[in-house]
């Protein structure tokens, strides 16, 4: 049925390409990029990813063999053998708790009753155990909350085999739970309450502890896997005959939207918000990525024969494996949006002098500034400035208050930094300091002339005048005008140069002294002569 299937795909392609708004599903830039492309001996089929060990593998089932490669420098490690003749490796699942890959290997086609499960160890790069199962085996999914190992069969086989991993050296089957019909693989809920076995047209929703069917969605053309959206509340449901995948309210069961990917097959959540989903077919081969969160396509990336997918998030790296013949595995590299780390600050210059805004950005391949002189309400551009450094080598009075910001772009798209605004101080003037003044040497004036020196000049000597003394009756005999009184405290005198017990007059103090003395003999006399004359 498979083999039919794949035959009219590629006609069903062609017509659905043909159909109003087909082959425009692109919406937005895509957010990872082909970085390389590895040949492998043979044409490929499934795809995992081990990001704690580094090692992508990449079965190629016609070569038997499971190639190891580094995820950092994407070279060969080693080829694991696996597979002989007709019987070839199909699907693989990787045991988080072990670290050891779980392998189907069966014959392509037909019922094998020979079917196993082959368990490879990384480290010694070969199968180290094996349990037959029997049947046709083919997708295998190992549970996260149990050590169980979910084994499907897209024909012959309507149950799940569950292989018991509690000795990863020693896997033993445990059972089967019975389905309506067959089913390619199982895919265990977030939470690991339910499993979703995906058939063709119809995925059942089982109880991993009693196997009991608890829902059905329907109405699939040959579904090929389920993923979750980030709540939980939606499910995305690849069809390989369909012209969109399927988007399915995961409480009803009912289909409630579409992701306009034409003849889609497997998916890969990468963690960190995005599902990428192949679809071989469309355009040569495309990766559409899904929002995880919507379901809205946001882009698409070429990629050829896009066939299986996985996803290193820890290393942001998907591989994705051919459905044709070349052997070709392509490298995606995840792309995220820029992020801005650091914020231009605002800067205050003097007029003239520069000025610098400095801003950064992860994952950004081009950066650009702009400037806005209306409070950012516009941004122009400024050509040629490219670096994380913008500089501007002189400013002016003119550019105080202009904002300024970073632009960084990717794959993408475009992410602005914060604006930081320019002040521009006028420049202060140096302080003035005065020459200090020298005043100039004076010439003597020749009209003015020279200062006489009056030396030592004597006082002129005074001969001493005796005077007689006047009797004045009944009155106290007077003093000699000649005699000096001692001074009191009281009446201070200064002391006049005595010369040889001759009484020195000098300056207007002493010619006081003398006209006093003159007149108290004048006086003397006349009373004298007033007397005799009485007599």
């Amino acid at each position: 049925m498979r083999a039919v299937v794949a035959l009219l795909t590629g006609c069903l392609t062609a017509l659905a390409l043909l159909l109003p708004g087909a082959g425009t599903a692109a919406a937005g830039s895509p957010s990872y990029r082909v970085v390389d492309s590895l040949r492998m001996p043979n044409q490929t089929s499934d795809v995992v990813a081990d990001p704690d060990r580094g090692i992508l593998y990449v079965m190629v089932p016609n070569a038997h063999l499971i190639r190891m490669i580094d995820a950092d420098t994407l070279t060969t490690i080693a080829d694991v053998p696996i597979g002989e003749g007709t019987r070839v490796a199909r699907q693989m699942a990787l045991d988080p708790v072990s670290g050891l890959l779980v392998v189907t290997v069966s014959r392509v086609g037909v019922a094998d009753p020979e079917s196993r499960v082959e368990m490879v160890d990384p480290d010694a790069a070969a199968v180290v155990a094996s349990v037959a199962v029997g049947s046709h085996l083919y997708g295998v999914t190992v549970s996260a909350t149990s050590r169980i190992a979910y084994v499907g069969s897209p024909s012959g086989l309507a149950a799940l085999t569950l292989i018991d991993l509690t000795d990863p050296l020693a896997p033993t089957v445990r059972g089967t739970i019975p389905l309506p019909l067959s089913a390619e693989r199982v895919v265990e809920s977030p939470d690991g309450t339910l499993l979703y076995a995906v058939g063709e047209s119809a995925v059942w929703v089982l109880d991993p502890a009693t196997g009991d069917v608890r829902a059905t969605w329907s109405g699939f053309r040959s579904a090929h896997q389920v993923a979750f959206s980030t709540s939980g509340e939606r499910a995305f449901v690849t069809q390989q005959l369909g012209a969109a995948a399927a988007v399915v309210d995961v409480a009803t069961g009912t289909q409630v939207g579409t992701v306009d990917l034409t003849n889609t097959y497997y998916m890969a959540d990468d963690g960190d918000g995005t599902v990428l989903m192949t679809a071989p077919f469309l355009a040569g081969g495309t990766v559409g990525l899904v929002d995880a969160g919507t379901g809205e396509l946001t882009g698409t990336l070429a990629v050829p024969s896009a066939y299986r997918v996985a996803v290193d998030g820890t290393r942001g790296l998907a591989v994705v494996s051919s459905i044709d013949s070349s052997g070709v595995v392509s490298v995606l590299r995840a792309v995220r949006a820029p992020r801005v780390v650091d914020q231009p600050a605002d800067v205050t210059v003097m007029v003239g002098e520069p000025a610098a805004f400095t801003a950064t950005a992860t994952e950004s391949d081009a950066t650009g500034w702009q400037r806005s002189d209306d409070d950012g309400r516009t941004w122009i551009d400024l050509p040629g400035e490219t670096g994380t450094v913008l500089t501007l080598p002189v400013t002016e009075a003119g550019d105080s208050g202009s904002r300024f910001r970073a632009v960084f772009t990717n794959d993408v798209g475009s992410v602005a930094s914060g604006s930081a605004t320019l002040t521009v101080l006028p420049s202060v003037p140096d302080p003035v300091v005065p020459d200090p003044v020298v005043p100039d040497p004076v010439e003597p004036d020749p009209a003015v002339p020279d200062a006489v020196d009056p030396g030592t000049v004597d006082p002129d000597v005074v001969d001493p005048v005796t005077v007689d003394p006047v009797v004045v009756p009944d009155a106290a005999p007077t003093t000699p005008s000649n005699q000096i009184l001692a001074p009191s405290p009281e009446h201070p005198t200064t002391t006049a140069p005595e010369h040889a017990g001759i009484l020195a007059i000098t300056g207007v103090p002493a010619l006081a002294a003398l006209v006093v003395a003159l007149g108290l003999s004048l006086t003397g006399g006349l009373i004298l002569v007033a007397r005799r004359r009485r007599s």
